[in-house]
């Protein structure tokens, strides 16, 4: 990875979504747990994407 932040963001996120499926952080309700579940994936693969696409310095 390029920037030691992105590890630190991609390690808190992964923590987080692991929590939220196991059931491990309460939620109000299954719906609102459904949809942090599908935005800290959608977070998770910008993080991603942004760390390991290639520059654009031609």
């Amino acid at each position: 990875m390029k920037r030691p932040g992105y590890a630190i963001a991609v390690v808190l996120d992964i923590v987080l979504l692991v929590g939220l499926v196991q059931g491990w952080l309460p939620t109000s309700s299954e719906g609102f747990r459904e949809f942090l579940i599908i935005f800290t994936t959608m977070i998770l693969a910008l993080v991603l994407f942004s760390a390991i696409r290639p520059d654009r310095r031609d």
